[in-house]
């Protein structure tokens, strides 16, 4: 029988800057969970962990700039160490500037994800 386990392997935090396109629109602190999946195998040699995809979620909150992020559009996360995320936002409140994200390449059957 396979089964499935996620790990988190990494954890990303700092001030960041959000855009739409080339446009710098927010800054933003940032938290987000790096999350390898594993496929866990049983054999009669014993268990086998495979690894599967990654995926990146977590949250922004806007400190300045444009609030308002829910909108479905696929935006950038540049982080402090100067990597991309291509993101949007999933669910959060205009008023307060917090949004929950997930990686663009979520939106259908695809988890797969990376900074650059």
């Amino acid at each position: 029988m396979n089964t499935r386990k996620h790990k988190v392997i990494e954890t990303l935090n700092g001030l960041g800057k959000i855009y739409k396109g080339e446009k710098c629109i927010s800054d933003a602190l940032y938290n987000l969970d790096i999350i390898q999946e594993y496929l866990v195998s049983r054999a009669l040699s014993g268990n086998q962990e495979l690894p599967g995809m990654i995926e990146i979620s977590g949250y922004v909150s806007v400190i300045k700039g444009e609030k308002d992020l829910c909108n479905g559009e696929v935006m950038t996360l540049e982080l402090k160490d100067k990597r991309k995320w291509k993101f949007f936002a999933s669910s959060g409140d205009f008023l307060s500037g917090k949004y929950k994200t997930v990686s663009a390449k979520q939106r259908g059957n695809h988890r797969i994800v990376f900074l650059v």
